[in-house]
């Protein structure tokens, strides 16, 4: 990607009913909500009612920004065009909008086309953080990931095979409520 480019368009991932291990007694009830946001990745929520749960997502980018005092700033503005090895901050808002606690809560998001997840950085209050490297089907721990390698052979992933990122929310959201999830990734 050379300077001056949009950020990276939305991928595509799965869709369905969500059936992994841990979610087995809820997997009836799991519906996915998908939530596509222009110049955003497609991110999805699985929760026992979806339709309590609002996600929004913000990309950002660090600029060096004019101050009243004639000086300079550092700060946070929205990733309209960004080049290649600038880092991006995602950041993925969840509200609970109904007045029962969201329970289960898991949120996928993929990361973006053209970008390299920056280890370390996928954080959210009370969340397992886990990750996937085909393409969302299967999620781990960093370390319990492998890579094919062909005839059979594997190696453990690093993060630039990572796909996408799951936050498995320890707690129920309660009502009204809302929880940040972030990431940052480097474009290639």
């Amino acid at each position: 990607m050379s300077p001056a480019q949009p950020a990276p368009a939305p991928q595509s991932a799965r869709r369905g009913i969500l059936r992994e291990p841990g979610w087995h007694r809820a997997a009836a009830a799991i519906v996915l909500l998908t939530v596509i946001a222009s110049g955003m990745p497609e991110r999805m929520a699985h929760a026992a009612d979806p339709d309590c749960i609002r996600i929004e997502t913000r990309a950002e980018v660090r600029r060096a920004v004019a101050t009243e005092q004639g000086g300079e700033s550092i700060r946070l503005v929205p990733a309209e065009k960004i080049g290649a090895g600038e880092e991006v901050l995602y950041t993925v808002s969840v509200t609970n909008i109904c007045a029962n606690p969201a329970a289960d809560l898991a949120i996928d998001v993929p990361v973006p086309a053209h970008t390299r997840y920056v280890v370390g950085s996928a954080i959210a209050p009370a969340a397992q953080v886990l990750f996937s490297v085909d393409g969302g089907f299967r999620y781990a721990p960093p370390q319990a990931l492998q890579v094919a390698m062909g005839e059979g052979e594997t190696r453990a992933a690093q993060p630039g095979d990572y796909t996408h990122i799951r936050w498995m929310m320890s707690k129920a959201l309660p009502p009204q409520a809302v929880v940040f999830a972030r990431f940052r990734a480097v474009v290639k």
